[in-house]
């Protein structure tokens, strides 16, 4: 049966990971900053739990970043479209 660690490492990696490929699919590299996760996720102590707080942190922080970037892009392009539209 595996331990209380292992799962949490487990569940840590999970729900990093797919936050990382559903929330920023543009990120080029994706494969090494997932293994930056596993092997974060695969230390002990209150250094490497500190770093899980910090990675996290940074995925959530990215995520938003992400959403309201592509959301001002959008608004943008759109802002930008409606003069020329009223020049027809």
């Amino acid at each position: 049966m595996p331990s209380s660690n292992h799962l949490c490492y487990s569940w840590y990696n999970m729900v990093t990971c797919r936050w990382l490929s559903t929330m920023i699919p543009w990120m080029d590299h994706f494969v090494l900053l997932s293994q930056v996760f596993v092997a974060i996720a695969s230390l002990d102590g209150d250094m490497a739990s500190m770093l899980r707080y910090i990675s996290f942190v940074a995925v959530l922080a990215l995520s938003w970043l992400h959403q309201h970037v592509s959301l001002a892009y959008r608004l943008l392009k759109r802002n930008r479209q409606i003069p020329s539209r009223n020049r027809k």
